[in-house]
């Protein structure tokens, strides 16, 4: 886009995002309803309240993050954290040391904090937005031809996430479900890398793309790869390595012996990794439907083997399941982008 383009796309991203803001808390006060039926515990009302205010705060900063991630501005992202963070926990030390610390209290500092960041960044970038209502209706018509299969491919990504603990507890109790749970948690801190990784990948992938042609979207893509093989390969093997170490240092002895948990699902963050990347390569070229296909078959792998899996290995089972499902998922959509590139070069070379 030329410069006018782009601050008037800013200034209706803005507004986009102020509506989708809106329109989420509308959920909170149908939850103060529900509390307000109970007579336990009445202390949560507050507290959620306070939320209601906080949540827009706490959203905007995320929109400026992925508006400066959009244009390769990692270091103003960076920055705009920082910040964030000084203020967050500077404001809470200081209510810890008047001993006024509270579940709602906390809550508000960290929109404060959001709410500063956030008006010193508008104020350096004012200029960087246009607005107009016509051309933010034209902006949402383009983006949701786009966004309504990036929406529906998370939805079923995340029925799996959801779905599995319960089905562990179902079927083989709490205990499993809870190794289950500690081992996720451990096998999160590659997933913080991963999705990191991925946020400035998106940008530089579709930038790629939209610049030098299909051949230079398959560099940038195979460094990606490279670098998720290196570290979250390095992970997977430490935790492999390491046995239940890890988990009883975090969570105590009492999940000595899980450690089979932790490390098939750091080989699952591996195989996700991979196929992320190529997910994201099928958002560069526009053809965000394509990853449906291997959404749907990274969903019928995993919950076929969790169910058969889990009576008899618990924990293990489900994890298992959620690697061959990721695994199997990560296949098709790498295939999926190779046609999907094969007929893009075939209709550039036919223009």
């Amino acid at each position: 886009m030329r410069h006018e383009d782009q601050r008037s796309y800013a200034g209706s991203s803005f507004l986009h995002h102020l509506a989708l803001s809106l329109s989420s808390i509308v959920v909170l006060p149908g939850l103060l309803a529900a509390l307000s039926l109970r007579t336990q515990p009445s202390g949560l009302t507050q507290p959620v309240w306070v939320l209601l205010g906080v949540l827009p705060l706490v959203q905007l900063r995320e929109f400026i993050r992925r508006l400066s991630i959009a244009h390769l501005h990692i270091a103003a992202a960076i920055a705009l954290d920082i910040c964030v963070a000084i203020f967050q926990i500077g404001g809470l030390l200081m209510l810890v040391h008047f001993q006024q610390l509270s579940l709602g209290l906390a809550f508000g500092m960290m929109g404060a904090a959001c709410a500063l960041a956030s008006c010193g960044w508008f104020l350096s970038k004012r200029r960087s937005f246009q607005f107009s209502w016509s051309h933010a209706v034209l902006d949402w018509r383009r983006n949701w031809s786009f966004g309504r299969w990036a929406l529906v491919s998370h939805v079923v990504g995340f029925v799996t996430l959801y779905l599995t603990p319960w089905i562990v507890t179902l079927l083989r109790g709490s205990e499993e479900a809870g190794v289950l749970a500690a081992s996720v948690s451990i096998a999160g801190v590659a997933s913080m890398f991963m999705t990191g990784l991925s946020s400035v990948l998106i940008p530089k992938a579709s930038i790629a793309f939209a610049q030098r042609g299909g051949r230079a979207l398959c560099v940038i893509l195979r460094a990606a790869e490279c670098t998720y093989l290196a570290v979250l390969g390095a992970f997977a093997l430490l935790a492999i390595a390491t046995g239940d170490f890890l988990l009883v240092f975090a969570f105590g002895e009492q999940y000595a012996g899980s450690g089979a948990v932790l490390g098939v699902l750091s080989l699952s963050m591996l195989a996700q990794s991979i196929g992320l990347t190529a997910g994201i390569g099928l958002w560069a070229i526009n053809r965000p439907e394509a990853n449906l296909i291997a959404d749907g078959v990274t969903l019928v792998v995993t919950m076929l083997l969790v169910f058969c899996l889990v009576p008899s290995l618990g924990a293990l089972g489900a994890a298992i399941g959620d690697l061959a499902g990721r695994a199997v998922g990560a296949a098709v959509r790498q295939v999926t982008l190779r046609v999907c590139l094969q007929e893009s070069l075939l209709a550039v070379d036919a223009l």
